[in-house]
């Protein structure tokens, strides 16, 4: 079984950036679906959409945050982003983001209603946050005080930290790829299509697959090594935000996955590269979260 450890360490030296700052004096009354005890703190600063995905197939989808409060958040799914999903009451999602209270950390929320918010022409959703497993991320948002920090804690400097992550995004990828490698041929020994069949699903599916996974795994690694050679900028490559979404989504349709590879030792390697998956989405949003940093001076 192959594990892969692709996470860069780097010495901490806590760098915290101001987000948004919180209103004074009481939020205006809500449908009762949407009451949380707790102060909320707006985030009108947060402008640019994140990746957050479901917990039950792994799909992804864009969000804006429109407000924060220590159990709870508000998140909107625009009509002009594009990768929608329409989120239920009581699924769960993945956020990708961390949200840190002392030493709580939440980055998974259950969706407690939604409406659809004509004003933003968007789905709007009330979550109640979920207390995350110790995970890796090194970037977080603190909910300590009356206002909304960024943390970049594991990090020297902000400085260089979209090369870093660009070089993290990249060996995930090529951890998604080596899987998917071991993964074709030994469905090929155990698989339950006739052989001609699968002849076919390979060629019409699978291989297509492979070809999408490594063309985004080198042009990652093309983006990493241009800004090491100092062809680019991070400001440059941080402009291109849209294009940095669909190189660190998934290529792998979970439900595809699932229904192809049926064996247990097939289904742990699915799961490894959702789990790759995964820390790819939480690159992606730090890259955002440097975005508003470097572009709007938050």
């Amino acid at each position: 079984m192959l594990a892969p450890a692709f996470c860069p360490m780097v010495e901490s030296e806590g760098v915290e950036l101001i987000m948004a700052s919180s209103e004074s004096g009481p939020e205006q009354s809500q449908p009762s679906a949407e009451q949380r005890r707790e102060l909320r703190l707006p985030v009108d600063s947060l402008v640019m959409p994140f990746l957050g995905s479901l917990e039950s197939n792994h799909q992804s989808f864009q969000y804006v945050i429109l407000d924060i409060s220590v159990h709870g958040a508000r998140i909107s799914l625009p009509n002009w982003v594009i990768s929608r999903e329409r989120l239920l009451a009581g699924e769960t999602v993945n956020l990708h983001l961390p949200f840190r209270l002392g030493r709580e950390v939440f980055d998974q929320g259950v969706v407690a209603w939604n409406r659809w918010d004509e004003a933003l022409q968007a789905q709007s959703c009330g979550l109640r946050l979920l207390q995350a497993a110790p995970h890796f991320q090194t970037v977080f948002f603190d909910l300590s005080g009356d206002q909304v920090t960024l943390d970049l804690q594991n990090f020297a400097s902000p400085q260089g930290l979209a090369t870093r992550v660009l070089k993290d995004s990249h060996l995930l990828k090529r951890g998604i790829l080596i899987y998917l490698n071991h993964l074709i041929p030994y469905f090929s020994r155990v698989g339950d299509y006739p052989r001609q069949d699968f002849q076919a699903l390979k060629q019409v599916f699978l291989v297509d697959l492979q070809a999408q996974v490594r063309g985004h795994q080198q042009r990652l690694e093309a983006l990493y090594r241009q800004l090491v050679a100092g062809e680019k900028d991070e400001e440059e490559v941080l402009l291109d935000l849209e294009t940095l979404r669909g190189l660190s989504e998934s290529e792998l349709p979970q439900e595809i996955l699932a229904t192809t590879f049926t064996s247990p030792l097939a289904a742990q390697q699915i799961a490894a590269i959702k789990t790759l998956e995964t820390r790819l989405y939480a690159n992606y949003n730090t890259l955002v979260m440097l975005y508003l940093r470097v572009f709007a001076g938050r």
